[in-house]
């Protein structure tokens, strides 16, 4: 056995050795099996022993609380960014309500504004009553020659001279007019050169209804950042709810058919009237646009135009009947108790909704939900003769005013 140790060869399996009756020249005392099997253990490391079943629970506890620990940590650090974003918000509101105290002073008017209230545009609301009452604030006005073709359309009877020698007196109005009765919309074989053709061959009403357009194309003018797309689609509907109404006018033989077109062109004045006062709160103060945003805008447009319009319209002298059709030209539940004007520009500003042309889209088929051609003794043929004129109507102002 040491010859084969010495020759470097593997010892030999005690088991065997003992098996063969070596043991002897191995172990120089006599050993047992069980003995022998021990000696052998001991210099195999153990397998690690499987953990009792409290030691498991404890660890298991000892993580949860580990997590417990990271999560509170988490909504501390969520706690601390709130409470920063607001404080910033909270000092931002006490700045503004501080220039609002300061506009008070200035502006001799009463402003009361939670900036905090739930309903934000209610409250933001308030403020235009007040900046329609301030005498500082500036409104839309309509210019001279505006309110001097009103006057001449209101008349009803007008001269071929007397309707070109208004339009005459503002320099750059007789071009456009000019360019607008060349246009697609009223052009017809012969170019029209001077305001004399004009007259002989639209007629007066429809001359002074170009003029009236002229006039009012430039009070549809915004400095608000993000918010010309919205007045430009104001004015759209507008220009096209004042066509349909005299379109309409016309197929009922009614007699008061320029009015019409001059109504249906202020219907929404009172929204034209919120972008301005818009305007002077973000001047003054009262409102930046984190507060004023254009969804709010819209919404208290949606609100107050009509009685803002009613406002307006009273400040420019107008007569009752063009100050119902501002008031009530959306009234869904008296309309049909309203006089033939107010029923008609409504059944137009319904139709342009319809044909795409509004600051909201309607769903379904709005004509026939709210049964305005039964109101105006439409018969359903005409009812759609009049929506297809329209329609073909759209296309040339299209061409006319927006290209």
């Amino acid at each position: 056995m040491r010859a084969a140790l010495a020759d470097g060869a593997p010892p030999a399996d005690p088991l065997a050795l003992i098996n063969e009756g070596g043991a002897r020249a191995i172990f120089p005392t006599p050993l047992d099996r069980g003995r022998i099997l021990a000696l052998i253990e001991e210099c195999v490391p153990p397998p690690p022993a499987a953990p009792a079943a409290g030691e498991n629970a404890s660890a298991l506890r000892a993580e949860v609380e580990h997590l417990k620990k990271k999560l509170a940590q988490t909504e501390r650090e969520l706690r601390i960014a709130r409470n920063a974003d607001a404080m910033k918000r909270e000092e931002e509101l006490g700045l503004a309500e501080l220039k609002l105290e300061r506009l008070k002073s200035s502006l001799g008017v009463e402003l009361d504004i939670d900036y905090l209230a739930p309903d934000l545009a209610v409250e933001l609301a308030k403020a235009f009553d007040a900046l329609l009452a301030c005498p500082t604030i500036s409104l839309p006005v309509m210019p001279q020659i505006g309110l001097k073709l009103q006057d001449m359309i209101r008349q009803g009877s007008v001269s071929f001279a007397e309707a070109a020698s208004v339009i005459a007196l503002e320099t750059g109005l007789s071009a456009r007019v000019l360019s607008i009765c060349n246009s697609p919309l009223y052009c017809g074989v012969e170019r029209i050169s001077n305001l004399q053709q004009a007259v002989a061959r639209l007629g007066e009403g429809a001359l002074l209804d170009i003029a009236m357009t002229a006039v009012s194309e430039n009070l549809f003018r915004t400095q608000l950042k993000g918010m010309s797309d919205l007045v430009e689609r104001l004015w759209r509907h507008s220009l096209t709810t004042a066509h349909a109404s005299k379109l309409v006018g016309e197929t009922l033989g009614v007699d008061h058919v320029d009015d019409l077109f001059l109504m249906g062109l202020l219907h929404d004045i009172g929204k034209l009237l919120i972008a301005y006062l818009t305007q002077q709160g973000f001047d003054h103060g009262i409102w930046n646009t984190r507060i004023m945003t254009p969804r709010i805008m819209l919404d208290i447009m949606n609100r107050r135009h009509n009685e803002l319009g009613v406002a307006l319209l009273s400040k420019w002298q107008y007569p009752e009947t063009f100050i119902e059709v501002v008031g009530h030209h959306n009234d869904d539940a008296t309309i049909h108790t309203r006089s033939e004007s107010c029923i008609i520009v409504y059944y137009a500003n319904v139709l342009t909704r319809k044909l795409g042309f509004s600051l909201k889209a309607d769903a379904g088929d709005p004509l026939s939900e709210h049964d305005l051609a039964q109101a105006l003794n439409l018969a359903a043929d005409m009812n759609a003769r009049i929506e297809q004129s329209s329609r073909e109507m759209i296309v040339r102002i299209q061409e006319t005013y927006f290209v």
